[in-house]
């Protein structure tokens, strides 16, 4: 599919936010792979194919939509149970969404060509802000 020069609107109803997650460690044996799937996000993107630095991205991603869709490996088979403890440890353990709800990304350069592009930008996950790149 050729890039075409516009302003794009995307979100769960034009494609699918995934998370892949693996396992290491002690628990390796024990726990899942698992797919996680963002059901509230919203992507903005700039697109200028003939100069892609004019380009921009920015998504925002609601932590509480976060859905378990599958987990693969493990000792046994992943549950409904499995799924909600791992939804409620996900909010209140480890992303802790009352106080940080969102994650964002912020496009900072494009580069590349239509066929190849690079995205690199700034990743907020939790308040902290990381360099992170796309690539496709």
């Amino acid at each position: 599919m050729a890039l075409r020069e516009g302003v794009y609107q995307l979100g769960p109803q034009s494609g699918r936010l995934r998370v892949l997650t693996g396992r290491t460690g002690v628990g390796a044996r024990a726990g899942h792979d698992l797919v996680i799937e963002a059901t509230s996000w919203d992507c903005h993107v700039t697109m200028n194919p003939a100069e892609p630095a004019r380009s921009s991205v920015t998504v925002e991603v609601e932590v509480d939509s976060f859905e378990v869709r599958e987990g693969t490996g493990g000792v046994k088979p992943l549950t409904d149970s499995d799924r909600s403890e791992i939804k409620r440890t996900i909010r209140e353990k480890i992303l802790h969404t009352s106080r940080h709800p969102t994650i964002t990304f912020q496009s900072t350069s494009v580069g590349g060509s239509p066929e190849a592009l690079t995205v690199d930008g700034d990743l907020t996950i939790m308040g902290v802000t990381r360099p992170a790149a796309v690539q496709g």
